[in-house]
């Protein structure tokens, strides 16, 4: 399986970004098929931020569900809940954009956690011409 490529945008103290290049590749729709990653830093995170920005849109209907997993093996909505991948070129789907989990404050990433991303819906070469990107911000909860 391979996952999106991300990049650990250099944190500041107590907080940071992480960012992901989504597209040209085919997803079955198993849990953690476009995003899967570990928190390891040793400490808990809030994520206070996800940003999906279309490029260039799936090529058919296809939606993604980011959330929280204690193995990174469940399909998790609690940060996106069906953000649309087949949006017009130029769309933006935030957690605090008033689609799927509208207005969330935040959601805490525990430290030996994942976050994934899944595909909830859509045929399996859907994604084949998406362009997105997605923008996690968070910042150091606890000890």
């Amino acid at each position: 399986m391979t996952y999106a490529a991300h990049t650990q945008l250099t944190p500041v103290p107590g907080g940071g970004q992480i960012h992901f290049d989504l597209g040209d590749e085919e997803v079955a729709g198993a849990a953690g098929d476009l995003v899967k990653v570990l928190n390891d830093s040793g400490h808990d995170r809030l994520i206070t931020e996800a940003v999906l920005y279309s490029i260039v849109p799936a090529g058919g209907a296809s939606t993604l569900d980011l959330g929280v997993d204690d193995a990174g093996d469940t399909a998790v909505d609690t940060v996106l809940d069906g953000a649309d991948l087949a949006a017009v070129a130029g769309t933006v789907t935030s957690m605090r954009s008033g689609t799927g989990n509208a207005d969330v404050a935040g959601v805490v990433w525990p430290n030996g956690t994942y976050l994934t991303g899944t595909k909830k819906t859509g045929a399996g070469s859907a994604e084949n011409s998406l362009k997105a990107t997605l923008t996690i911000a968070w910042m150091q909860i606890g000890a």
